[in-house]
């Protein structure tokens, strides 16, 4: 029913990665992106680890601004989505007004590149808003989260990112507006060469 939630393993999703092996989700996500992607909608995560191995890749697939796209999960230590070695474990450049909600993004490989991308991939297209609530970030990842490119407006109510190698936590880029605003931004390492990079965007974090 157009509007209404719509659960991953409608479209066939296990979500039953056990820590060393699972069934590969990628298309039932990306079946149930497509069935909001133009029109807004919600798409559930049930109470399990959704394993999708080279990640999730949504970018360019929705108007310029349209209806809220929303992904929310039962909770971000209940509900995962966990990828192995991706590129990019979420992309979401072009992506208009998007939420994500009470889940786990987490990578298993031993040298992930991006986990969250958030961009807009040519001048003449904006981002419009995103917003996250109860979103972690964990993994051994080159750029945990990445914003570039006049993306507006990035809310964080309850955003963790959990950088476990020397790379960078997040990286904010050539913003036009505020790149990361919100009541708690908190960013855990183990390392302490890990850098987070702010070029010229507003961060407001734990406030």
């Amino acid at each position: 029913v157009p509007g209404q939630p719509v659960s991953v393993t409608v479209f066939g999703a296990k979500c039953n990665w056990n820590g060393s092996t699972g069934t590969d989700d990628t298309a039932a996500f990306n079946a149930a992106w497509a069935s909001i992607a133009a029109t807004g909608g919600e798409i559930d995560l049930p109470t399990g680890d959704c394993y999708v191995p080279n990640g999730l890749n949504f970018s360019n697939s929705t108007p310029e601004f349209g209806n809220w796209r929303v992904i929310r999960g039962q909770g971000k230590m209940q509900s995962q989505i966990v990828t192995n070695n991706a590129n990019i474990g979420l992309d979401l450049g072009g992506v208009t007004n998007l939420s994500l909600r009470d889940f786990m993004l987490t990578d298993v490989g031993a040298a992930p590149h991006v986990g969250l991308a958030r961009y807009r991939p040519s001048v003449s297209k904006e981002c419009g808003s995103h917003n996250y609530d109860g979103i972690a970030i964990l993994g051994n990842y080159t750029l945990a989260a990445f914003y570039s490119i006049a993306c507006e407006v990035n809310t964080a109510k309850d955003m963790d990112i959990y950088q476990y190698g020397p790379g960078v936590g997040i990286s904010i880029d050539q913003s036009n507006c505020l790149s990361m605003t919100g009541q708690a931004l908190a960013i855990v390492t183990a390392y302490s060469d890990t850098v987070n990079h702010f070029y010229g965007g507003t961060v407001l974090a734990d406030q």
